[in-house]
């Protein structure tokens, strides 16, 4: 299953959790690698997701996901380093809060949010 192109194609919440749950420890990674700060490679994360929805419709088929998530990371962490570019906030519905387990596990919670 391809979520990224189901995401895109349909919009599904359940395509972009699974998404998410995929790719999430791999674009921390870059992030703190990036960053060489934990809190800000959260930050990062939750923005690279933020991105990754909002312009999901648009981007062709043939970028790959990794690819187009690690890079995307390691841009936002530069322009949040440099103090450019904030990490955009939600928009009301359809994106979650990414939580990195912190026990250990390995484990991805996301929740709902909706934006005030």
């Amino acid at each position: 299953m391809n979520c990224f192109a189901d995401y895109a194609r349909t919009g599904s919440e359940a395509a972009f959790a699974v998404l998410v749950a995929r790719y999430v420890n791999l674009v921390h990674s870059a992030a703190w690698r990036s960053t060489g700060n934990p809190h800000h490679a959260e930050e990062i994360t939750q923005a690279v997701f933020i991105i990754l929805a909002r312009k999901a419709g648009g981007l062709p088929a043939r970028h790959g996901v990794v690819r187009l998530a690690v890079s995307t990371a390691r841009l936002t962490a530069a322009n949040f380093c440099e103090g450019r570019n904030p990490p955009p906030t939600p928009r009301a519905g359809g994106l979650y809060a990414i939580h990195l387990d912190r026990t250990g596990t390995g484990g991805l919670e996301t929740n709902r949010t909706v934006a005030g």
